[in-house]
């Protein structure tokens, strides 16, 4: 037959076999490195036998005078060889459906054991599902998929009944092996998964004393119905050399401590080719459970035996052990081949791994279909990175509600992971079902989910989903007492008045160098709070703490003192530098544009020019709005280039941008085309997101007066001074003055010069003064006319009074 794997391990210590196997391993050349593990069953039929409880390699052989059909199932996929003959196409068609269920079912029993990195086994060995496709193939002759791994285990305990299993399970006839155990134990199967009588399947299996499949059988069904871990059956069926038995047995005895006895086990297991044992075995060196030393190495060869006889678990974790090496490219190629098996785990790690193109080319499309994949399989994790991505609308469109329905499904997957319970609860809060999150809160908080807990102090303080109760609020976050705790409670001293106590956990917080609260004293310390007046010290104090945690706010804000200089603290390029390199490293846009101006400062154009582009093709306004100056104030402007960078830092709300667009298209030149439509579109997004800029509303105003719209004019001319009435500044008034009569040889201009005069916006009050500018442009502007009908109205009103 050639070799099976030319990097399978040699058998030690060998198995028993019946002299029958024994006779015929005999026939085969000495080189094959499966002599010892190879034995032949009735009718011709043979099939090779790797190792039991994992993944099967199967070898089978079908010969008559018509010619011969060789076959591989090799963890459940086949290859053929040989083209079967037509005459043993319905022979084979049988044999093919029970080979294949040998080859692929076999991997659900005992291949769930995980262990974690606390040395505990995170998943019980017996929650695999079988792979669909060998669902598939089970359903069509045979009702229940656990009855096809219960057959595998029969068969390989006596290899003779093959022919009688054939008849009776894939044919449908009822034959009798000859064998009273066999027959009992047949009936005990038939008894248990095709007339669902557990009670009197077990009858049979007790009357079976002797019989290895059916004491492990009774046994295994206590343990699945009846929670009795251990029983003197299930000891019995290990001494036997059921290996089904011993690698339960394994696994209780490393469960509840006995780690030698467990550890011999599993190791006596690995060397009988046991796929799982050898995975468990690399899990033990990889993650140092259950009192093994730690040494990669031997992880690795664990692991790798595991791999070579098609167990997917030990795929996905030797994957997941090279991508803790960087070796990204080969944890790809062993989640790829698990993920062939339908292991969930693989699956979601190669999707992630697609997902950022490491160690494959990125496919946005096939990662979104593998995490719904190992969604359908119920698996937790691919549920929630599903939320996650409908939640920020990443590789999928934004969509909350699909957001709250994988999030509710990965919690009912695992209902104790209470960061989901709390992550869901945020999305319901977001969608306005404050009584769910405030239950699913509830839910976390209980179970001693911190984060959860100051959730819902917040829901009492505010009444969300409950009636408001300020003391039950502070009562929480004293009980949480963390960091984040005195922050929360720091935040409702605040907003309830009392700014003594706010300070005190604002201070206790900072101690404990809690970010939020030392960049909260900064900006106390900043504006003032209370009766606390501002204080360059301390609030440079905060600052430099604040940024010593790593901090990229902090980081940057104190970078900036140090550029600039802010009140008594003098510029510091070497401190700024310091502060920023870090940053540019990981390609901070705006470190990299801060940084930029001090090579500017320091005449270094070529570093400081290369760096500040490289800011602005990142996305920063400041150096957009930078490289567009750069490029509108040379010898020869670049207006394209200006308008694509001005445009870019538009696009980011820089208000200098903004302005700087409107005033392009509102008065033309250097390359650029006057359009009041579009000036005034730039002059609206400027007046939205500066909250009501008076400068923006008083241009808005001049362009539509110019295009003739005195109704529109008059309403932003008229919002332009509510505006400043709001900011209350006179120096923002006299500025917006200047601006005006400095061009006041524009007729829009010295129209709205004529306004302020007549309103006192920026200067004295001055009707006559506002007449005579009217008077000047009345001849082209039709809101002249009307302000001076409405001036002289005025008058002849106060006349008559």
């Amino acid at each position: 037959f050639g070799e099976i794997h030319s990097h399978s391990p040699q058998p030690s210590p060998l198995p028993q076999f019946s002299p029958k196997i024994l006779h015929h391993m005999n026939k085969f050349p000495s080189n094959l490195k499966a002599k010892a593990l190879t034995h032949s069953v009735s009718k011709g039929i043979m099939v090779g036998r790797i190792h039991y409880a994992g993944t099967w390699a199967a070898r089978t052989c079908v010969s008559n005078e018509n010619g011969i059909a060789f076959s591989t199932m090799t963890g459940g996929r086949k290859h053929h060889q040989k083209q079967l003959s037509d005459s043993l196409q319905p022979l084979w068609r049988n044999m093919r459906i029970l080979t294949y269920c040998m080859a692929a079912s076999v991997t659900s029993r005992f291949q769930r054991s995980s262990f974690a990195t606390d040395g505990t086994i995170s998943r019980s060995p017996w929650e695999v599902p079988i792979p669909q496709e060998v669902i598939q193939g089970i359903e069509a002759n045979s009702p229940h998929t656990h009855l096809t791994v219960s057959l595998v285990d029969l068969l390989l305990f006596d290899p003779s009944l093959q022919d009688i299993v054939v008849s009776n399970f894939v044919k449908g006839e009822n034959k009798s092996s000859g064998n009273r155990d066999a027959d009992a134990y047949l009936e005990g199967l038939k008894m248990q998964y095709i007339d669902r009588h557990l009670d009197d399947a077990m009858e049979i299996y007790s009357s079976i004393p002797e019989y290895a499949p059916a004491i492990f059988k009774h046994a295994y069904n206590r343990v699945a119905y009846e929670h009795i871990l251990l029983t003197p059956q299930m000891q019995q069926a290990a001494e036997m050399g059921y290996l089904p038995a011993s690698n339960y047995l394994a696994y209780m005895n490393l469960h509840k401590g006995d780690l030698d006895t467990g550890r011999a086990m599993t190791e006596k297991s690995a060397a009988m080719f046991d796929s799982n044992a050898n995975n468990a075995l690399g899990q033990m060196y990889w993650r140092e459970a259950f009192g093994v030393k730690q040494d990669i190495e031997k992880a690795k060869e664990f692991f790798s035996r595991s791999v070579s006889l098609g167990n997917a678990f030990a795929m996905n974790n030797l994957g997941e052990l090279f991508l803790s090496e960087g070796k990204d490219e080969e944890a790809a190629q062993m989640f790829e081949r698990s993920a062939k098996q339908n292991l969930a785990d693989s699956i979601y790690n190669l999707a992630v791994l697609l997902l950022q193109g490491r160690g494959a080319p990125q496919d946005s499309s096939r990662a979104v279909d593998l995490l719904k994949k190992a969604a359908q399989m119920n698996f937790a994790p691919s549920l929630a990175f599903l939320g996650w991505l409908h939640k920020h609308g990443s590789h999928v469109p934004q969509d909350l509600e699909k957001t709250q329905e994988y999030f509710e499904k990965a919690f009912a997957a695992e209902p104790s992971d209470v960061d989901m319970a709390n992550e869901l609860a945020s999305i319901y809060f977001q969608m306005g079902k404050k009584e769910r999150a405030w239950e699913l809160w509830k839910t976390a908080a209980d179970m001693g989910h911190q984060e959860s807990i100051l959730n819902l102090a917040s829901c009492y303080y505010k009444g969300i989903g409950c009636e408001k109760n300020v003391t039950k609020a502070l009562e929480m976050c004293f009980q949480v007492g963390t960091p984040q705790a005195k922050f929360t409670a720091a935040e409702i001293y605040k907003n309830e008045g009392d700014t003594e106590k706010c300070l005190q956990f604002l201070e206790q917080a900072a101690e404990q160098n809690f970010v939020p609260a030392l960049m909260a004293l900064c900006e106390v310390y900043d504006q003032g709070f209370g009766s606390i007046k501002p204080s360059l010290s301390k609030f440079m104090k905060y600052l430099e703490r604040a940024a010593e945690q790593g901090n990229t706010v902090a980081m940057l804000s104190l970078a900036r003192v140090y550029v600039s200089g802010v009140g008594g603290v003098k510029p510091d390029n070497d401190q700024a530098k310091k502060l920023l390199e870090p940053l540019v490293s990981a390609q901070d846009a705006e470190a990299e544009y801060l940084l930029a101006l001090l090579y500017l400062k320091e005449q270094d154009v070529q570093n400081g020019f290369e760096l500040m582009k490289k800011s602005a093709d990142r996305g920063e306004p400041q150096a957009c709005y930078f490289m567009g100056q750069h490029y509108r104030n040379l010898d020869e402007p670049d207006m394209s280039k200006a308008l694509l960078y001005y445009n870019k830092a538009a696009d980011s709300n820089h208000r200098q941008s903004l302005f700087l667009l409107g005033r392009l298209y509102e008065l033309g030149g250097s390359g650029v085309r006057t359009d009041l439509t579009t000036a005034i579109r730039y002059y609206e997004k400027l007046d939205s997101v500066s909250a009501e800029d008076p400068t923006a509303q008083l241009h808005i105003a001049m362009l539509h007066s110019r295009a003739g719209d005195n109704e529109k004019a008059m309403e932003y001319f008229e919002k332009s001074r509510q505006s400043l009435e709001k900011i209350g500044d006179p120096q923002f008034a006299k500025d917006m003055y200047d601006i005006v009569s400095k061009r006041a040889d524009h007729p829009e201009l010295k129209l709205f010069l004529g306004l302020l005069y007549e309103h006192g916006m920026g200067t004295e009050r001055n009707v006559n003064k506002a007449r005579e500018l009217y008077q000047e442009v009345q001849e082209t502007s039709s809101l002249a006319v009307e302000r001076l009908k409405q001036l002289a109205a005025q008058e002849n009103s106060q006349s008559q009074q």
